[in-house]
């Protein structure tokens, strides 16, 4: 192959590529590329676990990563978690 072919072939694969329907159906834009969370750690406000999430969300944070072991119930973790419509990682 010699160097015109090859820039012939290259040229054609990136307007293939860039033309696809997949790169158009979701763009770029409209993803968000982080998402922000806190180590539940670092709140040392002492106020009940719902109003500590409402206030990370009110922040503007995407989610809160629990530390283990901890003392908090599964059920007062996942209503704290509805009430505040915050995202806690599972692992």
């Amino acid at each position: 192959m010699n160097r015109r072919n090859f820039l012939q072939h290259t040229a054609m694969a990136t307007i293939a590529v860039s033309s696809s329907p997949l790169l158009k159906s979701t763009p770029l834009a409209d993803r968000p590329l982080h998402k922000k969370s806190m180590k539940f750690g670092m709140i040392v406000e002492d106020v009940p676990l719902v109003d500590k999430f409402k206030m990370l969300k009110e922040l503007g944070f995407d989610g809160v990563e629990l530390d283990s072991p901890n003392d908090l119930t599964e059920k007062e973790i996942l209503a704290a978690r509805d009430a505040s419509e915050i995202l806690i990682p599972v692992s």
